[in-house]
């Protein structure tokens, strides 16, 4: 049963009224104050995450399609049209290949610049200046440290 908070606990022998020390609450304050910083730590980071997951998938694809696009360039070099546009305009082949290759080259280098660019900002900048805040406070507060 519980009694009323405005009820006293009975005096214990060797202790304080409220039968706990004044480490234990100050352990018990500490550890709950630690981890509601933690949980708030965790809830912005996985907010961010949430934020966070388009603009990944995003830069995977620019970044694959950025690949396959080199790739085509190679293999683009390597395959008919060089021999067909060789035919068909009376070109030297070594000059259509060197075309064909060059234009799959500019393609895959944009969408490569473009996720290059998305990285420019880090994906989880609000908790890292939230991280940077805490670190300059503990250095303002405990010097020695």
């Amino acid at each position: 049963m519980r009694r009323h908070p405005t009820e006293a606990d009975p005096p214990r022998p060797g202790g304080s009224g409220s039968g706990r020390s004044g480490l234990a609450d100050l352990t018990a304050d500490i550890l709950a104050t630690g981890l509601d910083y933690l949980h708030a730590r965790l809830a912005l980071l996985s907010l961010e995450a949430r934020e966070a997951r388009s603009a990944i998938l995003f830069r995977l694809l620019c970044g694959l399609a950025g690949a396959f696009f080199l790739g085509l360039a190679w293999f683009g070099a390597m395959v008919g049209l060089v021999g067909w546009l060789a035919r068909s305009q009376s070109w030297p082949w070594p000059v259509v290949a060197l075309a064909c290759a060059g234009a799959h080259l500019l393609a895959g280098l944009i969408l490569l610049l473009a996720a290059r660019r998305r990285f420019a900002e880090p994906p989880f900048r609000d908790s890292l200046n939230e991280l940077e805040k805490d670190r300059q406070w503990l250095r303002r507060h405990h010097p020695e440290n």
